[in-house]
């Protein structure tokens, strides 16, 4: 069976003008909800790439190169600014307009009508105030000064007031536009980026838009003077990757030279010093509360059934990491096709603080699987990598390159099958002598109960025989015919022939048989008259 993985969440690699998303200062998330906000805030920071996992037994994976996202009738086209300070991509027939000042620069990208538009803004603080709403309020008034019905909805701020988010709405030319735009103030700079879109076309137009954003690129990398604001390092950080292979040749995976690894049975965890950024693909099995054990270094942890975003926290905080957040999470429909609904799969942005103490940053693919069998055992199956949360643009390229170099050994995965297989068929095999040995021993004991029972009913028929005074005899000269005496005499059972006197009443009858003297009888039970005549009483 094969699952996509992807969507492999990595952020504008801008700069410092370009948020880090929307996480308050003090690291906690910002007063937000809602579905579609965190799809919109993990879509704003991405770029796609896709990797190929094959699930065989436990874990096992191939992977396949990076996938580009293509926009029926829009084919995106690089753009160079004029001056050669930004890159972009978009579709060939969109047009771009710039706007700068001393300390400012707006870029919006838009269709031939301007009802679609991706923009982005940045100036130089006057204020020395890192106040989103206040510039959230300013850019209102700009806006409303074009479209005297704009309209704002799900305003969300940080706890710092750096960061906030809204919704808009207006009319231009009698068409409802709606979109989304995004605040960040520090004390020495502004931003804004947004996107806007015809209503009845945003939802197909989002991911057009979004992507505009996330590849605009500032390629200037000098020291800020006064007419250039941007002063973030951005350039990507280059390593040196080595190919490295697990000891039982089950998966390979380039990586920096200076990252530990370790790898085996189709699982691998490889990581810079200190863990702040890394590769890491694994399944860990879960059990219910009270059922087996819980190690998290053996791949087995205790917990009910939790959906993939609930769990990954569980996870990570066993592995000694701490505040851990879901920052966003979004249903893999294709890997829920893939597995027939039998499993649960979520893409999500993660954020945490590891062990050593550093801040990360991570986008991970979980895919649970349905609780099996008497013990509700299930597994989790994480894949994903992470870097330094401050960093982490810089470190998405480099992330990218070691998530697409990972590779399943077909061969290791055609003979975990087959061992898996004969195993199977060993197991079977002793399950069915198991079955046989208590088919056998059930029937020994259903046996020994039917005899113990026999026992006792032959006893009771004969107590009750005693008390009653009767008893029965058995004619081996007349073929069987069975004779009944009670207390007054004995009864021919076949022709109903009645013997009276005290010599064939109950007291003193022998067993001579009243039709030939020369016979003595073989006195029998009621029960084993019952067992003659075939269970009739």
């Amino acid at each position: 069976m094969t699952f996509g993985i992807s969507r492999a969440v990595s952020f504008f690699e801008g700069r410092r003008w370009i948020s880090g998303g929307f996480v308050a200062s003090s690291g906690e998330p910002a007063n937000k909800t809602g579905t579609e906000e965190g799809e919109e805030v993990a879509m704003f920071r991405s770029r796609w790439i896709a990797l190929s996992v094959v699930l065989v037994a436990p874990l096992t994976v191939t992977c396949s190169p990076a996938k580009s996202v293509s926009y029926p009738n829009n084919e995106m086209k690089k753009y160079v600014a004029p001056d050669s300070s930004y890159v972009l991509y978009k579709p060939e027939d969109w047009k771009v307009q710039e706007q700068k000042g001393k300390d400012s620069v707006n870029i919006a990208v838009s269709d031939l009508s301007g009802l679609s538009l991706a923009e982005v803004y940045s100036a130089a603080n006057p204020t020395g105030r890192a106040d989103a709403l206040r510039l959230l309020a300013e850019f209102g008034r700009d806006l409303k000064a074009k479209h005297p019905d704009l309209a704002f909805s799900g305003v969300f701020v940080s706890s710092d007031r750096s960061k906030a988010v809204a919704m808009v709405k207006y009319r231009q030319g009698g068409t409802p536009v709606q979109g989304r735009y995004y605040f960040d103030a520090t004390a020495n700079h502004l931003s804004i980026q947004g996107y806007c879109a015809p209503e009845a076309a945003i939802s197909a137009r989002r991911a057009l838009l979004v992507n505009i954003l996330a590849n605009l690129r500032f390629v200037n990398n000098e020291p800020a003077g006064p007419d250039q604001p941007f002063r973030a390092d951005t350039r990507p950080i280059q390593a040196q990757l080595v190919r490295r292979q697990a000891p039982d040749g089950s998966l390979s995976i380039s990586v920096p030279a200076d990252w530990l690894f370790s790898a085996g049975g189709g699982k691998v965890l490889a990581g810079a010093q200190g863990g702040r950024a890394g590769f890491a693909f694994t399944s860990i099995g879960v059990l219910p509360h009270g059922v087996g054990y819980d190690n998290i270094a053996q791949g087995v942890i205790q917990a009910p059934y939790l959906p993939p975003a609930q769990i990954l926290p569980v996870v990570f905080t066993k592995l000694g990491n701490r505040n851990v957040r879901v920052l966003a999470s979004q249903q893999d429909p294709e890997s829920l096709q893939q597995c027939f609904g039998r499993c649960q799969a979520e893409d999500m942005e993660v954020a945490w603080t590891s062990p050593e103490g550093a801040a990360c940053l991570g986008v991970f693919k979980v895919i649970n699987t349905a609780p099996q069998g008497i013990s509700g055992m299930w597994h989790t199956i994480l894949a994903g990598f992470w870097g330094p949360q401050d960093e982490f643009p810089r470190w998405a390229p480099l992330l990218e390159q070691v998530g697409a170099s990972f590779q399943i050994n077909q061969a290791y995965v055609r003979n975990y099958i087959q061992s898996g297989l004969a195993n199977l068929r060993r197991l079977q095999a002793k399950t069915a002598q198991a079955m046989q040995s208590l088919n056998d021993a059930r029937r020994d004991n259903q046996l020994a109960w039917e005899q113990r029972q026999a026992r006792k009913d032959a006893s009771d028929a004969r107590w009750d025989d005693y008390r009653r005074g009767h008893s029965y005899w058995v004619s081996e000269l007349e073929g069987g015919k069975i004779y009944a005496t009670d207390t007054w005499g004995t009864k021919d059972t076949q022709t109903g022939a009645y013997y009276e006197g005290r010599d064939y009443g109950y007291v003193n009858f022998e067993g001579q048989n009243p039709r030939h003297p020369s016979e003595t009888m073989r006195e029998v039970s009621s029960y084993e008259v019952q067992q003659l005549l075939g269970g009739r009483p």
